[in-house]
């Protein structure tokens, strides 16, 4: 780069651009792994967009869910605006872990964690408050054995 007399500067051709042939140069290169790319590119896309949307739009399932626990609207309401936050909290310690432990090991290591839960929330028995006051469980009949509705 050199400055010429009026205040502007001319950018040099290095000497790998003044060596290849005009036919060559008309030939449009590729990187090796652009496929692969754009396909990581467009899962993460998808991944965001499923994330935030489901944590966005969870005022869609307040009502469902005040009517399986029986709870009251603040308590519902709580589980929607804590998990926003949540999300970002973590990510307060997930980005220095991701770069120690290396981020392949740390997203399979999330992907295991995260299984385990949705499993458990599928197998976990709502009691709908009614057992509160330390009384004993009903007893395990089909009547009142349930579960809750949230399943894979």
């Amino acid at each position: 780069m050199s400055a010429d007399g009026n205040g502007s500067f001319k950018f040099a051709a290095s000497k790998s651009e003044s060596s290849v042939p005009a036919a060559q140069a008309s030939i449009i290169q590729h990187p090796p792994d652009g496929a692969k790319a754009w396909s990581v590119a467009l899962g993460s896309f998808l991944l965001g967009f499923v994330t935030m949307g489901l944590m966005y739009s969870q005022g869609i399932f307040v009502e469902p869910l005040l009517n399986e626990f029986k709870a009251d609207l603040a308590t519902t309401s709580l589980v929607a605006t804590l998990s926003p936050a949540m999300f970002y909290f973590c990510g307060l310690f997930a980005s220095p872990m991701a770069i120690k432990y290396g981020v392949r090991r740390f997203t399979i290591a999330g992907s295991i964690l995260w299984i385990v839960g949705c499993f458990a929330a599928c197998v976990a028995p709502s009691d709908n408050g009614a057992n509160r006051s330390g009384a004993r469980h009903p007893p395990k009949t089909a009547r009142h054995r349930r579960t809750s509705t949230f399943r894979l």
